[in-house]
């Protein structure tokens, strides 16, 4: 009863780190996409003229 109360409590402390974390991993995920997106779209841009 006792670990189950404590592996419950662990991952909560995990979320609020991944929270805390997240936003700048998301911030350079969007914007890799964002340079990933707008390259292959002058890519296609080149290709179509």
């Amino acid at each position: 009863m006792v670990e189950v109360n404590t592996s419950t409590k662990k991952p909560s402390r995990r979320l609020q780190m991944f929270v805390f974390i997240t936003p700048n991993s998301l911030k350079i995920a969007y914007l890799c996409i964002l340079v990933i997106h707008y390259h292959t779209v002058e890519v296609a841009i080149d290709g179509e003229q």
